[in-house]
């Protein structure tokens, strides 16, 4: 990943580490549709769409919940 270009766009990026030892209980969950995530996933963008959309949620923070980017 181009981490200088994270720094140059000024991007925050959040991951989470604390519960590993869930992700394959949830993945597995969300992958057989037993979890409903439609429902927060406002929008999914490429990641090169990332510095516009960060525009348009700081203009407009109300219209996200929860934004999906692509790799």
């Amino acid at each position: 990943m181009p981490t200088a270009l994270f720094t140059k766009k000024e991007l925050d990026i959040v991951g989470s580490r604390n519960s590993f030892h869930a992700f394959p209980e949830s993945v597995k969950l969300v992958g057989g549709h037993k979890v409903d995530v439609a429902a927060v996933i406002t929008k999914t963008i490429s990641f090169e769409e990332v510095p516009a959309l960060v525009s348009d949620i700081a203009a407009h923070p109300g219209n996200y919940l929860k934004v999906v980017a692509l790799l």
